[in-house]
């Protein structure tokens, strides 16, 4: 298949996935852009169905699709161990920039007295409707679509596409500065290549659920009183910390990081004269071998529901690996998602 075609799929793949979730927005309109019963819904119809598309096109045109990318991971102890260190990457993250703004005099925070079942019952509310909004964006940007690319026009090219593709996606979103959306596409290079690195979707999820629930617990008005400086470099102003200097800067250390832990094998494969120099199969082919998935849990084949190549030794193998990461969002397009 032409590079042309797998691209125009891809975009596709986007488009359709990022109409859903704007329809669901939109006829949830009677509900406050910050009820979390709102993105919660248009959560579950838009991840809902990029899942759907996902399992489909894998199905029907295996061919396009990254085999040494892992989308429909099985569930064990392996993938719950991927998940959560991209969760601790990406709550580390923010909590580094929150500490930096707080550090500039960006921002200014004040508890705002919560009784105890009241705070329990809005961060569990909170965690779902973050959970749902991140995994959507990662599958709509960093699933299919990606590996189909990737496969096509190689990594780096994907990463930087998607990437930039990511951030104007948050052109939808309000209170939108150049800054903001610079920020945006800069974790979206981080979350490409923690993917590419990790060859895991989970550890972007990770990344990104960290990142915003954080978000959420640190700088919601729900819990605090915020006083936010003028300066929109020293406050990220309307659009959150990620559009601050601060943010920025993290940001693109954590896409730097990223970079490097998907370069380093590459680099043994090239130095190796391997497969295929710089490819993702010969990224696989250098890793050494683990178990993953339903075969660590002690299953020989592969689960219902779980990814088709999983079974793939080079899937198996590039699974687990670790990769410091960062994330991000919200409604529309969740933040940093947004």
């Amino acid at each position: 298949m032409s590079r042309l075609k797998t691209v125009a799929l891809a975009l596709g793949f986007v488009g359709v996935s990022m109409a859903c979730k704007l329809l669901a927005w939109g006829g949830l309109s009677f509900l406050s852009e910050k009820s979390v019963v709102r993105s919660t819904v248009a959560g579950v119809a838009a991840l809902g169905l990029v899942v759907t598309m996902t399992v489909l096109a894998q199905r029907r045109r295996p061919s396009m699709h990254g085999r040494d990318l892992i989308l429909l991971p099985s569930l064990g102890l392996m993938s719950a161990r991927v998940a959560i260190g991209g969760l601790l990457g990406g709550i580390l993250i923010f909590t580094v920039v929150f500490a930096l703004v707080m550090a500039t005099g960006g921002i200014a925070v004040r508890w705002r007295p919560v009784g105890l079942l009241d705070l329990a019952g809005t961060l569990v509310a909170v965690l779902v409707a973050t959970v749902l909004n991140a995994a959507w964006e990662e599958y709509t940007f960093r699933g299919w679509a990606f590996s189909a690319c990737a496969k096509a026009l190689g990594p780096h090219a994907t990463a930087i596409g998607l990437g930039t593709t990511f951030g104007l996606a948050h052109l939808f979103n309000p209170n939108w500065t150049v800054a903001a959306i610079a920020s945006v596409a800069l974790a979206g290079f981080f979350l490409s290549y923690s993917m590419l690195a990790s060859r895991n979707i989970l550890v972007p999820i990770g990344l990104h659920v960290g990142w915003n629930f954080t978000q959420s617990l640190l700088t919601s008005a729900r819990f605090w009183d915020l006083t936010r400086h003028a300066n929109p470099w020293r406050s990220g102003g309307e659009w959150g910390l990620e559009g601050s200097a601060a943010g920025i800067a993290i940001t693109a250390f954590g896409a730097a990081i990223a970079l490097a832990a998907f370069l380093v094998p590459s680099r043994r494969v090239r130095l190796g004269h391997t497969p295929d120099a710089g490819s993702l199969d010969a990224d696989a082919a250098a890793s050494p071998p683990v178990s993953y998935g339903a075969a660590e849990e002690g299953g020989g084949g592969t689960r219902a529901g779980s990814d088709p190549v999983s079974s793939d030794p080079r899937s198996r193998t590039s699974s687990g690996h670790p990769v410091t990461a960062r994330v991000h969002t919200s409604a529309p397009t969740s933040r940093h998602s947004g």
